[in-house]
């Protein structure tokens, strides 16, 4: 199928996939007899007035406090600790905050660096919820961050003790995909080829090269971005997964679940040999509180016909799967650059392959392939040094400038917008251009971290997300601009750009809006029921709550679900969320949200 190369084709798409998943998902309903969990504790519990980080903050960094309020002077706040009090200060007027609707007051407490636990700021009769100040405060959330990708996995029994709680465990879920085929009169003609193995994508069971590729990259790239700035063994901790001990890093163990399963998806003979496959996946979307079904999927799952985005997502992912397992696989590096060049040659030669449409087939539906070619060849350029690779940059019009607007906002990066993670590997191993070039690629990164300090500073919460329209999967958002940050903090060692990180951080663990950390277990008031089949109490007390470490998408102003139009009409655009099963739209989870929290995570943790 040839597209237009348009990026209305690409919102055409979204407005289509937006109206189909909203009748589908909207026709789920709970069994008989099954009484779902009300809507979040936040409709149950009253939202405090003072937001902080539930979690807490670091010792010698900027400690922000966030008091909504309609007084409209500055008043005075305590820390205290237990009857203690530590500090006290005046409260500084931001003033009105548009994305949330609130009169915002500004508290910094950054000048104590005590450190203790059940800390709280009090303002006359309020308090925040209990936070602590630490000199390390992200070591569980980067494993539990990384965990969920285990949790997540296909093909594979979940057991004791890599579950770490009995009631996550279940038999290895759609063994049937080992002998998928395509569905008929989709243009595709495979028959019975083995795509087991990888990780579920969302809240569904549905598996995504697209997607898949950007999400094992992240992991892989944070594994890379670490290793060479600090150059020295750097120290990973083990997730207790089965591959673990086996003298690989787990974050690359656990990455290599989900590689050697884009490579399957790999076509290997005829026409389109050396395209990928777009997708498996449910003809329709699987009924809530289902778990993986262990033997035949019902209703039945289908590959999804080659496309070009997919292609480059495989390529673009194979490149640096080939430079990061060098010194572990060497089987799998040589198979990953192999299976790379073959993918890039063949998206050149099938350059406009869109992913075919229908009813429930639309998710992911990236059409537009440019950025996906840039980021491509920049990953084959530094793996191969093959200079037919830099021409091919250097044609690009993302060479001067990547896509500052990826999913429609300021933002330079996500699963449809890749052109700037081209730019990131480029700007890392500077070795292989010109000085000129290298710098080149490094001041687009640093040109745009101003930006995002610019926005932080328009936010009366403090995070770097462009005011007006929360996107679906916002949270991801405001975790990829931190990213971009953390990039430009490596480069030029300015303090405003590491706090800028923490600062984001900040908003994902509590001090936001709704008062709510959208990580499950990290904070008093925390996620808990995020759109999920098998992390689905609600609709089955017999099936698991959502394991810790897991991000919700977050805030989405566009209120593409009948459950959330229903409790949050009207809402201002940071507080169209709900923690509900039911709201799919601003509380699913996925695998590219989680991969960003752990590279963040893990950036963190090795830098402060």
């Amino acid at each position: 199928m040839k597209i237009i190369n348009l990026k209305k084709t690409a919102n055409l798409f979204l407005a289509i996939y937006i109206i189909f998943s909203t009748m589908l998902y909207g026709c789920i309903m709970p069994p008989r007899g099954v009484k779902l969990t009300p809507v979040r504790e936040l409709d149950n519990i009253a939202e405090y007035q003072i937001k902080v980080n539930q979690t807490g903050y670091f010792t010698n960094h900027k400690k922000i406090a966030v008091y909504s309020s309609t007084i409209q002077k500055p008043v005075e706040w305590s820390l205290i600790s237990g009857d203690k009090t530590i500090a006290n200060g005046t409260t500084t007027i931001f003033g009105s905050d548009r994305d949330s609707g609130d009169f915002v007051h500004i508290i910094d407490f950054s000048s104590v660096n005590k450190e203790g636990e059940n800390f709280k700021i009090k303002i006359q009769s309020n308090n925040s919820r209990t936070f602590k100040i630490a000199a390390n405060l992200y070591g569980e959330l980067e494993l539990d961050s990384l965990r969920y990708f285990y949790l997540n996995r296909s093909g594979i029994p979940l057991e004791m003790p890599y579950v770490e709680n009995k009631s996550r465990k279940r038999p290895a879920g759609h063994l049937s995909d080992a002998r998928a085929s395509c569905e008929k009169n989709d243009g595709c003609t495979a028959k019975n080829i083995n795509v087991a193995g990888g990780w579920y994508d969302a809240g569904d069971y549905g598996k995504y090269v697209v997607n898949g590729g950007f999400s094992v990259w992240m992991l892989m790239n944070a594994y890379e971005w670490i290793s060479i700035r600090d150059k020295k063994e750097t120290t990973w901790p083990s997730l207790n997964i089965p591959e673990s001990k086996n003298g690989t890093p787990d974050i690359l163990n656990e990455a290599k679940w989900e590689m050697e399963w884009i490579l399957k998806m790999q076509v290997k003979d005829g026409p389109m040999e050396g395209m990928a496959y777009h997708r498996i996946r449910n003809s329709q979307f699987t009924a809530l509180g289902k778990a993986p079904p262990s033997v035949n999927s019902d209703p039945p799952r289908y590959i999804r016909n080659p496309s070009t985005t997919a292609t480059l997502n495989l390529a673009a992912s194979a490149a640096l799967c080939a430079r990061v397992y060098k010194n572990y696989d060497e089987a799998l590096s040589e198979k990953c650059e192999a299976a790379a060049v073959k993918a890039y040659g063949a998206a050149k030669q099938n350059p406009e392959v869109a992913p075919s449409g229908g009813l429930g087939h639309i998710p992911y539906g990236d059409t537009i392939a440019e950025d996906e070619f840039f980021w491509a060849a920049a990953e084959l350029f530094v793996t191969t040094k093959n200079e037919k690779y830099l021409k091919d940059l250097k044609s690009s019009k993302f060479w001067n400038g990547f896509n500052t607007n990826a999913g429609g906002s300021t933002s330079a990066f996500n699963w449809a917008d890749t052109s700037s993670l081209g730019n990131l590997t480029l700007s890392l191993h500077q070795e292989t251009l010109s000085d000129e070039d290298a710098q080149l690629q490094r001041e687009q990164i640093i040109k745009f971290a101003d930006t995002l300090l610019e926005l932080v500073n328009k936010q009366g919460y403090r995070y770097p997300l462009k005011q007006g329209r929360y996107q679906w999967g916002s949270n991801s958002f405001v975790l990829n601009n931190a990213i971009i940050l953390a990039l430009a903090y490596d480069f030029l060692q300015k303090e405003e750009y590491l706090e800028a990180v923490l600062t984001s951080m900040d908003y994902i663990l509590g001090r936001n809006p709704v008062d709510f950390s959208y990580v499950s277990g990290y904070g008093s008031n925390a996620l808990k029921y995020p759109h999920h089949r098998f992390y689905a109490p609600s609709y089955n007390q017999k099936l698991p709550f959502i394991p810790e470490g897991t991000i919700s998408g977050g805030p989405n102003s566009t209120l593409a679900d009948s459950f959330a139009k229903s409790y949050r009409a009207g809402c201002p655009a940071a507080k169209c969320y709900v923690d509900s099963i039911e709201s799919f739209s601003t509380n699913e989870v996925a695998i590219n949200w989680n991969a960003a929290l752990a590279w963040v995570t893990v950036w963190i943790n090795r830098t402060i």
